[in-house]
């Protein structure tokens, strides 16, 4: 895969935060292709990591078995069925830790692919709820050179320094999401973070 890939990863601060994650945490990144779970599961290799995946990747038999032994938590979007927070949340208490493209889904062919879509509020209330550090990445096609991918990770933060789970409410989780979309655009803009 990683042939196949070839991605280069670059941390803002590698001390802090490096592709070994101790303990929970809620991994969060831009979403610009289906390879991108495997690009996180290739970023984070000593973790188990247990990704949430669009229903519509579940409807073919063979790739619902897949997904779901690789660990895939199944968000039905149109059934606006939340219960993929409680197994996101049972998961993170019990230490592991949990993917989120809070993008919740691909552009389309008449979207700038550059700009970021809005952050669904589900990550945030998520990280929030199970009290995890959120790890920010981004991922950007590179088309010249050998690597085919630059991967840049940022350091964790915690949105419980921002807000209280048992006082958060719609307005709040939009403004949190807000902010995790402006960390994950940072990360973008930081392409001469240090490999």
């Amino acid at each position: 895969m990683w042939l196949k890939y070839r991605p280069r990863y670059r941390y803002v601060n590698k001390k802090s935060q490096s592709r070994r994650i101790r303990g929970k945490a809620v991994v969060i990144s831009n979403h610009n292709s289906v390879y991108d779970f495997a690009l996180m599961l290739m970023t984070f290799p000593c973790r188990d990591l247990r990704y949430l995946m669009a229903e519509v990747l579940f409807k073919k038999k063979r790739l619902a078995w897949f997904l779901k032994n690789m660990g895939g938590i199944v968000v039905d979007r149109d059934a606006k069925d939340m219960s993929f927070l409680k197994t996101a949340a049972d998961l993170l208490a019990k230490g592991r830790v949990v993917g989120s493209f809070p993008e919740a889904r691909l552009h389309r062919p008449e979207e700038d692919k550059d700009i970021l879509l809005p952050f669904v509020p589900s990550t945030a209330l998520l990280a929030l709820k199970a009290d995890a550090p959120i790890i920010p990445v981004y991922i950007s096609h590179n088309n010249k050179g050998f690597y085919k991918y630059n991967i840049i990770i940022g350091g964790k933060l915690r949105l419980s320094e921002f807000c209280d789970y048992n006082d958060v409410d719609a307005d709040k989780l939009k403004e949190l999401s807000a902010m995790l979309r402006d960390k994950v655009i940072e990360l973008g803009k930081n392409q001469k973070a240090k490999g």
